[in-house]
């Protein structure tokens, strides 16, 4: 139920995010909620390897914007690896930014 409870919070997030203006935003945690959506495609034959900083920061942004940037990096990469192979995901400090990479 744990799952699935986080996994209808993620969707429903998603569905509105087109509502939310720019906000206090967990980068790491937009990066995980997006990650379960994609959990039907991921669980068979892709490893997920997350390389998340402890130090990062929450940044002022559109909520629904950078989720659907990330959404569209991972569809991406999914489809590019034919949904078999590793999946990066990076968030890091660098130079008073949080730079975020997602690669197959």
């Amino acid at each position: 139920t744990g799952r699935i409870s986080g996994l209808v919070k993620a969707i429903k997030e998603y569905a509105y995010r087109d509502e939310m203006p720019v906000q206090t935003v967990d980068v790491r945690e937009s990066l995980e909620r997006t990650l379960l959506v994609f959990t039907p495609r991921t669980k068979h034959g892709v490893e997920v390897v997350r390389q998340f900083a402890d130090d990062l920061p929450s940044i002022q942004a559109n909520a629904g914007e950078l989720t659907q940037v990330w959404t569209n990096l991972i569809d991406n990469a999914l489809d590019a690896m034919n949904e078999r192979g590793t999946l990066r995901v990076g968030i890091r400090r660098e130079d008073g930014s949080v730079v975020v990479e997602i690669g197959d």
